[in-house]
């Protein structure tokens, strides 16, 4: 079936045809994919993912972690809105997938994380990203701002922020991870009124 219109704006005529094969609106998407492609993503996430699903109807895990991840990327908000994604066919396609996860079933995966499971997945896939810089003789700085360190309340004393220092050099691996500055926010010390970052250096041979 097909139709002609007018366009609004330029008096042209333009065709409308229906078809049956799947479209979808996420073909930007496609840029990503084959970023995740090219890193590696797939077979790293494979790695480090500490559950493996028996059942031979159970999704891949790897799948339905990658599904939560695509469904943020194109605007998802709560699990509810991975549906949308569920129906589109086309995406389905250039994923490679034969089923999308429903909201449940992302939802259950995440409940299987303990703090365990946490420290062991992301520790793996931050370790992987750190391989994949290329080497650097002066070696690499490392600024922590507030997606590391809270800000707020009386949380940031030293004493916290020291604990927080020595996990970090337990997930990176770097024995002489060296503080170079150390100062707090107004906010949380009150009686200090510098309010400046805080940097450290990492040697590359830590890393690579």
């Amino acid at each position: 079936m097909h139709w002609k219109i007018t366009a609004l704006w330029g008096g042209k005529k333009v065709e409308l045809r229906e078809t049956q094969r799947a479209v979808t609106p996420f073909g930007g998407l496609v840029v990503f994919f084959e970023f995740l492609r090219q890193v590696g993503y797939r077979e790293a996430v494979s790695k480090y993912l500490p559950f493996r699903l028996t059942s031979p109807n159970a999704i891949d895990p790897v799948e339905t972690f990658t599904a939560f991840l695509l469904s943020v990327v194109a605007g998802a908000r709560r699990f509810a809105h991975t549906s949308l994604l569920r129906a589109d066919v086309a995406l389905h396609a250039v994923l490679g997938i034969s089923r999308f996860p429903v909201d449940d079933t992302i939802r259950n995966l995440f409940k299987r994380f303990g703090q365990g499971q946490c420290q062991r997945f992301f520790s793996g896939l931050w370790s992987w990203q750190l391989e994949r810089l290329p080497g650097c003789s002066a070696g690499y700085s490392l600024d922590l701002d507030s997606t590391v360190f809270e800000r707020y309340g009386r949380h940031n004393r030293r004493a916290d922020m020291e604990n927080r220092i020595a996990e970090l050099k337990h997930d990176l691996g770097a024995d002489d991870f060296c503080l170079q500055e150390f100062f707090c926010y107004r906010s949380s010390l009150p009686q200090h009124p510098a309010a400046v970052q805080s940097a450290w250096r990492i040697p590359a041979r830590q890393w690579l």
